[in-house]
This record gives C-alpha cells, structure tokens and sequence, in this order.
C-alpha cells in the first residue's frame, strides 16, 4: 500500500506539466481560430470599403441628377456634341447669357460654368471608375435631354444579375421647363 502511495505521488508529480502533444494541439487550435478571424476582420473591412464606395457613388449621381435637372430646365439654348470628342458633351445657354457645358474627361465628367460678369465656375460633378456618359435627345416634343451614365455594378442588388456587370441610370429633363411647375 506504501508503494502504491508513491507510485501516484510520483504519477502527480509527473503529470503537473503539459505533455509535447498538448502544446501542439493547443498551438494548432489557437492558430486556426486566429486564422479565421482574420479572414472575418478582412471581409469585414472589405465589405465597410465597398459600402462607403457605394453610397459615395449614390450620393455623387444624386447630385449630379439635381445640377443637370436644373440647368436643363433653365435653358433657353441647347447644343449636344456631334459626336466629336473634342467638343463638349453639352452646351447650355440661359437666361443672363449663362453659358453651362458638360465636357468628358478621364476621371469622370467636369461641369465648367461661365458668366460675362464673374470668373468662370468649375465643378467636377461626377468621379467614376470606367465610366461612359452620353445625351440623348428625344425626337418628338418636348424637348427632352436624357443624361445615361453607364458604370460597372460591383453591387448586384438583383440576385439574378451577377456582380461586375455594367448599369445605367437615365436623368431626365425637359428643355426650358421646370417639371414642378406643370
């Protein structure tokens, strides 16, 4: 009975540390828990960047719809570009002999604002990746300019259309006529 005293106190004793295989196996689980929550942390700051880029890109049509609405609606003479790409896409006269062009360039669409009494006002309306803007002209009356931006969806909020493919968002204005007020 003495001997078996000693055989477990000398059992305890031994079995105080962690064995070799413990260490690798909790090594093993603390870097795969690690591993995968960097991966979440990674996904979750990808999806935080796409987000902002999306309601950037939102608010930045918004307010171009608005500017475009209201210069059209304020014109009184419209020239579209025949299709020269040294031309501006627009050119817009207004009352008080305003002058308002919309010109294509490589980071997205410049509105340049010309009054005879002040210096000229430029706004860089629209910055899009791998954008195409165009106008077109309705044939019949009245007069109506739509503006189509067609820019790649990285976004699909329709589940049957894939991420990547390219969408457009029409703006449209009657030439010289305020909708609200008709």
């Amino acid at each position: 009975m003495v001997n078996q005293q000693l055989r477990s106190r000398e059992a305890g004793r031994r079995r105080r540390g962690w064995t070799l295989i413990e260490m690798l196996v909790t090594i093993a689980v603390m870097t795969s828990i690690t591993g995968v929550a960097v991966k979440l942390l990674a996904s979750l700051l990808r999806a935080e960047r796409n987000g902002v880029e999306h309601v950037t890109r939102l608010t930045t049509v918004s307010r171009l719809s608005r500017q475009f609405r209201s210069d059209v609606h304020a014109a009184t003479e419209v020239q579209l570009a025949a299709d020269n790409p040294q031309q501006p896409l627009l050119r817009i006269t207004s009352e008080n002999q305003r002058q308002i062009q919309y010109e294509i360039q490589p980071q997205g669409l410049l509105r340049t604002e010309k009054r005879p009494d002040q210096t000229v006002a430029v706004k860089d309306l629209l910055r899009l990746k791998n954008t195409r803007f165009r106008i077109v002209e309705s044939p019949a009356p009245p007069r109506l300019l739509t503006l189509i931006i067609e820019t790649p969806d990285i976004f699909a909020s329709d589940p049957k259309q894939p991420a990547g493919d390219s969408r457009e968002v029409h703006i449209e204005a009657i030439v010289g006529r305020n909708y609200r007020d008709h």
